[in-house]
């Protein structure tokens, strides 16, 4: 699993030493965030959007904030109308048709999520000249392709574990159960385990046909990097050899403070 002191061996510092940042990933209901210090990456805090917008007078030791929303911009506007009235400098990530010399492979870009964008741009930081397949397990499951050349091929959005299993759950009489993680992919002999196993095969499918995809492609030794709630997991059930980066979107953030 890469931490972000490993991280730290390929970027020295973030910034000025004396700057306090604000790092915040904002979702359709939570807000994910962190501060950043002298180089050094706080703790993953999260929060529910309204509660956030409470908080945000005990942020008023930050010189800097950096905001990537995946929801509509205003919730991510009001955070920067806030850092304006206080003499803080903002700034409104978006998704680019290129960043640190990536190439994104959306003709409509501004249209890819900024969460997957950043992904793939720590992802190239951290694998600089290698083919990489992002995979991003959380309430979608998300694969984005990246070769050697910073130039993304695309990608695929599929539910993700929770929501393939309670769509069944939702619109079924008989079918029920939970989600959890398993150790070993295996056929279910309740129906509960049915759900469960059904789940993670189709997200382990994809990821191997997005490998298989790639080598037919000529994309050989690709580095899987894998991230979001369900990453881990999804990397040990699938038996794959790969690297885990829990907070590969606030690394993705992290490069535009200082814009190397």
């Amino acid at each position: 699993m890469v931490n972000y002191s490993q991280y730290m061996a390929v970027k020295s510092a973030y910034g000025p030493d004396n700057i306090m940042y604000l790092l915040i990933d904002t979702g359709n209901t939570q807000v994910k965030y962190m501060q950043s210090h002298q180089g050094e990456m706080g703790l993953i805090e999260r929060t529910s959007n309204e509660r956030f917008l409470q908080l945000l007078p005990s942020f008023e030791n930050v010189q800097q904030i950096l905001v990537a929303s995946v929801a509509n911009d205003t919730f991510a506007d009001s955070i920067c109308q806030w850092a304006k009235d206080n003499n803080i400098v903002c700034q409104h990530l978006m998704t680019q048709a290129e960043s640190f010399a990536i190439k994104n492979s959306y003709a409509n870009y501004h249209t890819m999520g900024i969460d997957r964008w950043l992904a793939v741009i720590a992802a190239e930081q951290l694998y600089p000249n290698r083919n990489l397949i992002v995979i991003d397990s959380g309430t979608a499951t998300t694969i984005d392709v990246l070769s050697a050349d910073k130039q993304h091929q695309g990608g695929w959005i599929v539910p993700g574990i929770d929501l393939m299993a309670n769509s069944l759950f939702s619109n079924t009489d008989k079918v029920f159960g939970e989600v959890s993680a398993i150790e070993q992919l295996q056929f279910g002999r309740s129906t509960p385990d049915n759900v469960n196993m059904g789940v993670w095969a189709i997200n382990i499918g994809l990821v191997n046909q997005a490998i298989s995809l790639c080598k037919q492609q000529q994309l050989d030794d690709v580095i899987l990097v894998f991230t979001g709630g369900y990453g881990d997991s999804l990397k040990k059930a699938g038996k794959f050899n790969g690297e885990t980066v829990e907070d590969l979107v606030f690394q993705g953030i992290a490069r535009f403070i200082d814009g190397s």
